[in-house]
């Protein structure tokens, strides 16, 4: 009788041990800036073949041209429509010639930066000064 309620215990206790309540944290959460940059830009690069720099380089440089396009006031742009009828039969086409009028400078820097383990992209989050 004392070997089975020993036996019991012992069980009970090591069963107890392989329970585990915590939850887990994510392995893989993702920075809420990367979907809501609030007023900054984000950019990414997946692995690069120069290295971990030149990533982190491309990453940068594309959330400054982000950041450049959105502080862009000025576009000239000129719209041509023509059509042509002759008897049952017409044509239309249309031409757009845009260009950048103005220059644009913006200063910033990395506010913050994540790199995805699972998949080694390279995120970047980069506000104006």
């Amino acid at each position: 009788m004392r070997v089975l309620f020993s036996s019991i215990i012992v069980i009970g206790l090591f069963f107890s041990g392989c329970i585990n309540n915590k939850p887990r944290p994510a392995v893989n959460t993702k920075p809420s800036w990367i979907y809501n940059n609030e007023g900054g830009a984000v950019g990414m690069c997946g692995p690069h073949m120069n290295g971990i720099a030149a990533q982190e380089e491309s990453a940068q440089n594309r959330a400054r041209t982000q950041l450049a396009l959105d502080k862009l006031a000025e576009v000239d742009a000129t719209v041509t429509d023509k059509q042509q009828e002759n008897g049952a039969f017409s044509n239309s086409s249309s031409k757009v010639d845009s260009k950048i009028v103005s220059k644009t400078t913006v200063s910033s820097h990395v506010k913050d930066s994540w790199r995805d383990p699972q998949t080694g992209i390279y995120y970047v989050w980069m506000v104006t000064d």
